[in-house]
């Protein structure tokens, strides 16, 4: 009989099937791939951000978007004629009482003569309706006279009667009022009025400035004739010149009514004004309107009206501001931004601060008074240490 040797390499056992299998796998773990392709082990880690420990002053108080308000003044001429001079250009610093620009005055001269040459006519006329009246009165006591005497010799004649009735109405009448007199007594008024106001006239062909200030706009070149216009109560509507008076910074703002209450007058108001790099300027308030204003949406708010402390700052009309109403205000303090402490269920504060070598430690920390985006460090911390925002990698 004989036997079949068979290959040990072709034969293996369910048990030994199952160990190669497993072998295989455990490499391929090992190795990060798979049958289909490979993976990647990732450490998941959130975005984080750094600041700095800073010491300066920290503001508390309400916050509101604002504007400059510069306190500016429309110039105009008063009668109108053709722009004849000018004497500034936009920018110049000018001074009370200073002249500006000119009207041409050739049809305002003509106007005092003429007004001159009525008052004259009319002063004529008057004297003239005196004398006449002097006469008249005159005529009429020598006709009373001698109807005086007719009525005195023939008492009760009807005709002498009648007659020396009118001559006595007559002459009394005459001395009391005579209306040739009184017309021309006032036609005599309203010339030397007239020529009043001629003269006014050609003094206004002059414009000067008001206050002390800065040309800010010119509306009109040599040449242009200016109109004088009237809207409403306003005689002067159109603006020849207007002048900004750098005395005084305005600055507007609209509060909410939830928090007008904290808004006084006199409060101390802090004005940073990117634009022109400015940052918390002081300043004050000077009035807080009672009128609200209500919009489409149905928010309420009212106008807060301030003053900067020193009005010698390089700022323009309506530039956008941010202004701080104090509520509190410390110097010199250490802060950080608000979204660097960290405080757990049992109140404790802590901070996540980084060394030069870029490790991170867990810091607890006392902090004081916030502004909403900053907070104070009263303990725990040093200027120029970096703290982390965010969470650290897991």
């Amino acid at each position: 009989m004989t036997m079949k040797r068979t290959n040990p390499r072709s034969r293996r056992t369910p048990a030994a099937l199952a160990l190669a299998a497993g072998l295989v796998a455990l490499s391929v773990l090992a190795s990060g791939c798979t049958l289909f392709g490979s993976t990647t082990t990732t450490t998941t880690t959130k975005k984080t951000t750094t600041a700095t420990v800073t010491k300066g002053n920290l503001l508390v108080g309400l916050i509101a978007d604002g504007r400059i308000q510069l306190s500016t003044y429309a110039l105009a001429f008063t009668v109108s004629s053709t722009v004849k001079a000018i004497d500034v250009a936009v920018g110049d610093k000018v001074t009370k009482g200073q002249t500006l620009a000119e009207l041409d005055d050739t049809v305002l001269q003509r106007a005092v003569v003429t007004a001159q040459n009525n008052l004259d006519r009319s002063t004529a006329g008057y004297n003239d309706a005196v004398i006449q009246h002097k006469i008249n009165l005159v005529t009429d006591q020598i006709a009373l006279t001698n109807a005086t005497t007719a009525y005195n010799g023939n008492p009760n004649d009807t005709m002498t009667q009648l007659q020396y009735q009118l001559a006595k109405e007559r002459y009394s009448n005459l001395v009391n009022y005579d209306v040739s007199v009184i017309t021309a007594k006032l036609a005599m008024e309203d010339a030397a009025t007239a020529l009043a106001t001629a003269k006014s006239n050609l003094t206004q062909t002059v414009l000067t400035a008001t206050v002390d200030g800065v040309v800010s706009a010119i509306n009109y070149k040599v040449g242009d004739s200016f109109t004088v216009s009237q809207n409403g109560f306003n005689t002067n509507a159109n603006t020849f010149l207007t002048l900004i008076d750098p005395s005084v910074v305005y600055l507007t703002s609209s509060v909410t009514e939830g928090d007008i209450a904290s808004v006084k007058a006199g409060q101390t108001m802090k004005i940073s004004v990117d634009a022109a790099s400015l940052v918390n300027v002081p300043g004050k308030v000077t009035a807080v309107s009672e009128t609200p204003s209500i919009a489409s949406t149905g928010i309420v708010t009212y106008t807060v009206t301030g003053t900067l402390d020193d009005p010698n700052v390089d700022v323009l009309q309506g530039e956008s501001a941010v202004i701080t109403y104090l509520k509190t205000e410390k110097d010199n303090v250490l802060y950080i931004p608000v979204k660097a402490v960290t405080t757990s269920s049992d109140g404790i504060q802590t901070v996540n601060v980084k060394d030069s070598a870029g490790k991170v430690t867990k810091v607890e920390v006392t902090t004081g008074i916030s502004d909403g985006t900053n907070v104070e460090v009263v303990d725990g911390l040093t200027e120029g240490q970096t703290v982390v925002i965010g969470s650290i990698s897991q």
